[in-house]
């Protein structure tokens, strides 16, 4: 059996901040305690409990948060446990239900609530408003949050300081290192590399039991030693997946594949929003939504639903930045395949190096659509030709194909499709919507040019002179 406490301390890989040298306690108890409180705590509240588990793949990270489950099971009941884990946040607090304790588990964190990412914003209003969601449900209970890494620093630091935190290893990166380090202590640190090395250079699975964990208000980590238990949990797939585009900047896109939207008797608006609730998004805030598409104002709609103006907002941020465009994506293939009935239309979109769409209609060129999705109330709309996948170009220019950006406006409830000549760009150039003031259903297209005051046509449309 594994002895922590006759294991001999091993030289750090970073220079020590502290000479402070404390016996480890184990305190499982006390992580269990923190997590999962007596129930009579929350009989008349609902709280709120956030662990981050952080460790190296093999590590024991999966097993550790099940075994967590279990203990909820124990204390609670199973009945009296809605336990779901994935990939995103995001996605997983539409699977609270009115049980009294929601265990939410988010495995490989970083993917989604990496720091750098656009899409991590987008769940950060949630997670500060997970307690009232749960309100919603019921008036008191427990909901727990647990996110796996294999990154530390790279986790956004609203997810990462956590009220538990536990290592089952430290991390190869320097800058992890020394987080965690200062984190946990000089002793606890020479503890988790020694269980590293039981783990990863003998090949000791028990070590995996064993964990240094830090609770928020104690003073020093300490041990957690678990078990491992045979658990299903629930894991809800991702409604959002990464993907990498050329040119693009890979960041977290929703699939469009398989949404089928019949337009035959709706108009454009309720056909996007329809497509926004099927790819996830909240009923509410498709109604909230609708309401902006008509005209309402924040105040408006908030006197309408009882909500904050800035809740309202931040909702309608949240779904033009992960849905808008691709739910306007999923609409136009079916706007496509009505224009084009005998056409081979090939769906590539934003999670693929293909571009959105490709119609091959017979004995014609090909043309390769780029779809765009606005709802701003502006008039001027500027398009840097970054936005447009390099792939698109390069498609057009070895099949000879037209290139057709199209954009569409829900607050106007117009398509607007300006054909470009593709031959004529390169890559560090841009181009620039604007709708003209007089009619913001037509489209002017301008491109900047090497000689101040000048402007060329572009495929055929209305071009800038130096206005």
């Amino acid at each position: 059996m594994l002895r922590l406490n006759q294991l001999d301390p091993i030289k750090l890989p970073i220079p020590l901040y502290s000479k402070r040298v404390t016996k480890l306690e184990n305190i499982t108890e006390d992580v269990l305690d923190t997590l999962f409180p007596d129930e009579n705590r929350f009989k008349r509240a609902v709280l709120f409990r956030h662990c981050t588990i952080v460790g190296m793949p093999e590590s024991g990270k999966t097993v550790l948060s099940k075994w967590l489950v279990f203990k909820a099971y124990e204390r609670y009941g199973q009945k009296h446990v809605n336990a779901v884990s994935g990939m995103r946040f995001g996605d997983l607090i539409g699977f609270i239900d009115e049980r009294p304790v929601q265990i939410i588990i988010v495995d490989d964190a970083v993917t989604y609530q990496h720091s750098r990412s656009r899409s991590h914003n987008i769940d950060i209003p949630d997670f500060f408003r997970i307690r009232h969601i749960f309100k919603e449900k019921r008036k008191n209970g427990n909901v727990v949050v647990i996110f796996i890494t294999q990154r530390f620093r790279s986790l956004d630091i609203v997810f990462r300081n956590a009220q538990v935190l536990i290592f089952k290893s430290t991390l190869i990166d320097p800058s992890d290192q020394k987080l965690i380090y200062d984190y946990i202590g000089d002793t606890a640190y020479n503890y988790l590399m020694r269980l590293m090395e039981k783990m990863y250079g003998y090949g000791d699975h028990r070590a995996k039991s064993y964990s240094i964990a830090k609770i928020l208000w104690l003073d020093d980590a300490g041990i957690l030693k678990s078990k491992y238990v045979d658990l299903d949990l629930r894991f809800i797939e991702p409604i959002i997946a990464a993907a990498s585009i050329p040119g693009g900047d890979g960041r977290a896109i929703p699939s469009t594949q398989g949404i089928v939207i019949d337009i035959e008797d709706i108009d454009l608006r309720e056909a996007l929003l329809e497509a926004m609730h099927k790819m996830g998004a909240e009923r509410r805030h498709i109604d909230w939504l609708r309401e902006y598409f008509y005209g309402s104002t924040m105040r408006d709609i908030s006197s309408k639903f009882g909500y904050a103006p800035s809740t309202i907002a931040e909702s309608l941020k949240k779904i033009r930045e992960s849905l808008m465009g691709y739910a306007w994506e999923a609409v136009f293939h079916e706007i496509l395949k009505k224009r084009y009935p005998k056409a081979e239309i090939i769906r590539g979109g934003r999670n693929t190096a293909e571009p959105d769409f490709i119609v091959k209609p017979k004995n014609q060129q090909p043309i390769v659509f780029s779809v765009k999705c606005y709802y701003d109330r502006k008039k001027v709309i500027t398009l840097p030709l970054e936005e447009i996948a390099q792939s698109e170009y390069q498609y057009a220019k070895n099949h000879n194909a037209k290139l057709i950006i199209s954009l569409y406006n829900p607050y106007y409830n117009k398509i607007i499709e300006a054909p470009i000549d593709v031959h004529s760009f390169n890559q560090s150039q841009h181009i620039t919507f604007r709708y003209q003031t007089d009619n913001p259903t037509s489209l002017n297209v301008y491109r900047p040019c090497s000689r101040a005051g000048a402007g060329e046509e572009v495929g055929g449309v209305g071009v800038d002179r130096g206005r």
